[in-house]
């Protein structure tokens, strides 16, 4: 890259780190949140054994039980079969995981005993044995499918959508 070339490149970028100090929500050195003892125990807790099969035609069983018509079918196993090894697919199935940032984990744990303590009784209840991963598990499952347009319409798994 030529001298000039890589100048403008570097003041570019001290434009944007300029324009995104004077957001006042981006506050690029968040300090970590404090752990207290409980919220530290919650993310030392071992993750559950997954109850899932990685089994490649039980994926796709599941795949093709899904209620949500998927819009094009050249990515779903079923069709990726068909022109990928069996090997691979399966490595791709054993690997595959969510990529969470670890101070959204530490957020996790505080909303947890947020709501063990002051949640209502059906929040008490459901957050009493939860674990992070768990909580992950929950937000992952029970999701929207999709989001539509700049008021954020909603469709879920149940077909119901608002």
């Amino acid at each position: 890259m030529a001298p000039r070339a890589k100048r403008a490149k570097i003041s570019k970028y001290r434009d944007i780190e300029s324009l995104l100090k004077k957001l006042k929500w981006c506050k690029p050195n968040w300090a970590y949140l404090e752990m207290s003892p409980e919220a530290a125990a919650l993310l030392d807790a071992p993750a559950p054994p997954s109850q899932l099969s990685h089994d490649l035609e039980e994926v796709i069983k599941r795949s093709n039980a899904f209620p949500i018509p998927f819009p094009i079918s050249t990515m779903r196993l079923e069709e990726l079969k068909k022109t990928r090894p069996v090997e691979r697919l399966q490595s791709n199935i054993e690997s595959t995981y969510p990529v969470v940032h670890e101070r959204l984990l530490r957020l996790m744990a505080h909303f947890i005993l947020y709501k063990r303590e002051y949640g209502s009784d059906v929040e008490k209840q459901l957050y009493k044995e939860m674990t992070v991963p768990q909580l992950i598990d929950r937000i992952l499952l029970k999701r929207a499918i999709c989001f539509i347009g700049p008021r954020d319409k909603y469709n879920l798994i149940t077909q119901e959508s608002g």
